[in-house]
C-alpha cells in the first residue's frame, strides 16, 4: 500500500510541476489529541491520538490572446480550466490512505460548455419547478453536463449521473413568458422511467406590484401513465410583506422527483421583515388518496435591535456571538390540527466585544421539554471561553461543558480544552441504545498547513 501512495503521488506531485500548472497548492493539518473519560486524573485511562492530512491541489487553464481591432486592446480567451488534487492521510491507527479530492473540468467553446466533476465538487442546481425532474449541483464520484445556446431562443442543457441516467433541460422565453421542457431517463429501473416536464413561467404586472407565476406539467411514461401538476404564485406585495402559495398533485402512477404519488399539497406562506422585525407564517395541507390527511402550520418571528447580522444568522453557531444588540426569536408549530411543538430563543452581548450569551428553550409535550444556555467570554485576544449547559427532561440529562480555546504565539492556531460531565437517568438509553452519562477531559491542538 505504501509503494502505491508514493508513487501515485509522485506522478501526481510530476503533473503538477509541469508547465501547464498555473498554481500549486500544499494544505494540511496535523491534530494531536489527550483525552482521560474520567476526572481522576493521573488514575483513569487516558489515551493520546495524533493524525495528519495533506492536501496537494493543482489548477490549469488554457488562454488565447485575440488580437483586437485598430485603437483596440488584445482580449484573452479561456478555453478550459482545471482544479483538483488528491488527498493522503493517516487515520487513528497511523495507517496512511490516499484518495482523489474534488475535481472540476470546465471546457469552454465557442458554441457549447461543458463540465466534469466529482469527489464532492459542487457545480450548481438545475431543476424543473416544483422540483419534478432535478439535477443537484454536488458529485458524489462523477458527473458530467454539457450547455448548448440554440441561436437566442433557448439554452439545451444536458446532464449525465455515473450510471445509466440522464436530464435534459431546455429554457427560453418568448417575450415575457419563460418556457421549459425536461426529459429525464433512467435505465436501472425496471421498467425504465421516462419522465417529461413542460413548465411556463410569467410576471404578471398588477397595478404596483409583480406577481410572478408558474406552472409545470409532468408526465410518467409507462403501460398507465403517471401525472404530476403543479402552480404556484408569489408576490412581493409591499416593501416589508411577501406572498407566496402553491398546489401540486400526483396520481398513482407518478414516479418522478418532487411531487409524490397520490398526494394534493397546498401551500401558502406570508413573510414580514422589516429592519428590526421578521415574521413568517406558513400552512401546509397534505390531502392523501385513500389514506389520512395532514396538514401543518408554523409562525415564527425574529426581533433584533441591531442589523449587523441577518436574520437566519441571529443564533447561528458561527456567528451570534459577533452581534451588537440582544436579538430574539420564536417559533411555534401545530401538526394536524394540534399543537407540535415550540421554541425559544434569545442571545444577547453582556459586556461589549467581551462577553455574550445565547438560551433557547422547547417544549413538546410534558414529558418532552428542555432548555440550554451558552455563552461566549473573550478573556483577552489569545484566550475564548465557552461555558455551556443544557437540560432534557427526557433521560433527566444534564450537560455541562467548558471549552477554552487559546491561540498559540500570534497565530490562529488553537489549543483546545474541553471538560465535560454529563449525567443522566441510569436506566435511560438513547436512540443508538446507550446511556449519555459520561465524564471527559481533552486537550487537542490543532496545526494547519
Amino acid at each position: 500500500m505504501m509503494r502505491k501512495v508514493m508513487v501515485l503521488t509522485l506522478v501526481l506531485l510530476m503533473a503538477l510541476a509541469g508547465s501547464a500548472m498555473a498554481e500549486v497548492v500544499w494544505s494540511g493539518e496535523f491534530k494531536a489529541t489527550g483525552s482521560s473519560e474520567g476526572f481522576k486524573v493521573f488514575k483513569d485511562d487516558y489515551q493520546l491520538n495524533a493524525t495528519v492530512t495533506l492536501s496537494v491541489k493543482g489548477t490549469a487553464k488554457s488562454e488565447t490572446e485575440i488580437e483586437g481591432e485598430e485603437d483596440e486592446e488584445p482580449t484573452t480567451n479561456l478555453n478550459w480550466e482545471f482544479t483538483g488534487g488528491i488527498n493522503l492521510g493517516v487515520d487513528d491507527e497511523h495507517k496512511l490512505a490516499a484518495s482523489l479530492g474534488k475535481y472540476q473540468l470546465s471546457l469552454y467553446d465557442q458554441y457549447f460548455k461543458a463540465w466534469v466533476w466529482g469527489n464532492g465538487q459542487e457545480l450548481s442546481d438545475k431543476a424543473t419547478y416544483f422540483g419534478m425532474i432535478s439535477a443537484g449541483k454536488a458529485a458524489a464520484k462523477v458527473r458530467a453536463r454539457m450547455e448548448v445556446p440554440v441561436m437566442d431562443l433557448a439554452t439545451l442543457t444536458v446532464d449525465f449521473d455515473q450510471k445509466n441516467s440522464v436530464k435534459a433541460f431546455a429554457d427560453g422565453n418568448i417575450g415575457d413568458i419563460s418556457l421549459g421542457l425536461a426529459f429525464a431517463r433512467d435505465w436501472n429501473a425496471d421498467p425504465a422511467n421516462n419522465i417529461v416536464v413542460g413548465q411556463a413561467g410569467y410576471a404578471l404586472p398588477t397595478g404596483d406590484m409583480t406577481v410572478n407565476l408558474k406552472g409545470a406539467v409532468g408526465v410518467d411514461i409507462q403501460k398507465d401513465l403517471g401525472l404530476a401538476l403543479g402552480f404556484g404564485a408569489d408576490a412581493q406585495v409591499t416593501e416589508t410583506v411577501k406572498v407566496e402559495a402553491s398546489v401540486t398533485n400526483a396520481n398513482d402512477h407518478w414516479g418522478g422527483q418532487g411531487p409524490v404519488a397520490k398526494n394534493t399539497v397546498v401551500n401558502g406562506k406570508v413573510t414580514y421583515a422589516d429592519a428590526a422585525l421578521q415574521a413568517i407564517a406558513s400552512a401546509k395541507l397534505t390531502v392523501v388518496k385513500d389514506g389520512d390527511n395532514a396538514n401543518e402550520f408554523s409562525l415564527s418571528a425574529n426581533y433584533r435591535m441591531s442589523d449587523a447580522l441577518a436574520y437566519d444568522k441571529l443564533f447561528d453557531d458561527k456567528a451570534w456571538f459577533t452581534n451588537t444588540a440582544p436579538a430574539f426569536g420564536a417559533t411555534l408549530k401545530f401538526a394536524n390540527m394540534k399543537f407540535g411543538s415550540v421554541n425559544v430563543k434569545a442571545s444577547a452581548p453582556v459586556v461589549q466585544d467581551m462577553v455574550w450569551l445565547r438560551a433557547n428553550a422547547t417544549f413538546e409535550t410534558k414529558d418532552k421539554f428542555g432548555a440550554g444556555v451558552d455563552g461566549y467570554v473573550k478573556a483577552t485576544d489569545k484566550l475564548v471561553l465557552k461555558p455551556a449547559a443544557s437540560y432534557a427532561h427526557e433521560g433527566k440529562i444534564i450537560d455541562l461543558k467548558l471549552v477554552s480555546e487559546y491561540k498559540i504565539g500570534l497565530s490562529d492556531t488553537l489549543l483546545t480544552l474541553t471538560v465535560q460531565k454529563v449525567m443522566a437517568d441510569k436506566g435511560y438509553k438513547d436512540s443508538e441504545g446507550n446511556n449519555p452519562a459520561k465524564e471527559l477531559i481533552s486537550a487537542t491542538v490543532k496545526v494547519p498547513f
